[in-house]
């Protein structure tokens, strides 16, 4: 067997969710909420950036179909954020949206990004919410990217490679991911309401800390001979400043948390006060 990275010569490190290797579930929809609001981009080194990235694989029923689709908002040094969508294979890059979007600034309020599948095709959102009171009153920008995929649905939860049993595979993962480490202040990046649509609900499970790099802490998909994981090393120096049901807020501090470590025990349905992006 062997590892095949995502995104290049990237550091990240991801929350995934899962009860028990085996417990698979199939979804349709999957989304994450972020924001920057505790960071000071300008402090960052010459030409880095900072995103928050959702991760999710693709699947046919429990059979996986070797894709993934990754969805980010990307902050930048300038402090203004771009709009990311990619698609990759068990062999690389496959396609993405392009040129990518501006979509705002370090200090909006919220970015929630959103993979849903139907009808065979993938499709991709990125509601804004600049304000406070574009969330009050749910008045989101919308932005929408959509790939012909022929994928019938999305996993979430884990299994054990069927080559390799201590090789777990985690199929719907997100967190901070960048071109090179930001070492240079104490950044931040909040993760709210990581959930997946399952029985008429958007729900969530227990949530654990997933290493990127060859360590394969994240690998999300796999074919007989190989998996497929996120990042090309683990993004050292970052913690948790708190975690809670479904959310963790991230920051630098130059102490690494603990590959696997639990972020929250709870499993549950998401309450959040707009309604739009979980259409």
């Amino acid at each position: 067997m062997h590892a095949i990275e995502v995104w290049g010569d990237h550091p990240y490190i991801g929350a995934y969710q899962h009860v028990t290797p085996g417990d698979v579930r199939i979804t349709s929809k999957v989304l994450v909420r972020a924001n920057f609001l505790q960071t000071n981009p300008s402090a960052f080194g010459t030409g880095k950036w900072l995103m928050a990235l959702l991760n999710v694989a693709g699947g046919h029923g429990l059979t996986v179909s070797e894709l993934i689709y990754q969805n980010a908002a990307r902050l930048d040094k300038s402090g203004d954020v771009y709009w990311r969508c990619e698609v990759h294979n068990m062999y690389g890059y496959v396609t993405g949206n392009t040129p990518i979007p501006w979509v705002g600034r370090y200090n909006y309020q919220a970015f929630y990004v959103k993979v849903y599948v139907s009808g065979g095709w993938t499709y991709y959102k990125c509601y804004v919410y600049a304000t406070s009171n574009d969330l009050l009153y749910d008045t989101p920008a919308i932005y929408s990217w959509s790939y012909q995929s022929g994928d019938d649905n999305l996993l979430v939860g884990s299994r054990r490679h069927p080559a390799n049993s201590s090789l777990i595979i985690k199929h719907f993962q997100y967190g901070p991911e960048s071109n090179l480490r930001i070492t240079e202040t104490s950044w931040r990046e909040l993760n709210e309401f990581g959930s997946f649509y399952y029985a008429g609900n958007w729900k969530y499970l227990a949530g654990y800390v997933c290493y990127g790099g060859p360590n394969r802490s994240s690998a999300i998909t796999y074919n007989a001979t190989a998996e497929r994981h996120i990042g090309y090393e683990y993004y050292q120096g970052v913690n948790k400043e708190y975690s809670i049901d479904d959310t963790v807020c991230w920051k630098y501090t130059g102490t690494t948390i603990g590959d696997n470590k639990q972020l929250w025990s709870g499993a549950g349905t998401v309450s959040d006060m707009v309604s739009k992006p979980y259409s």
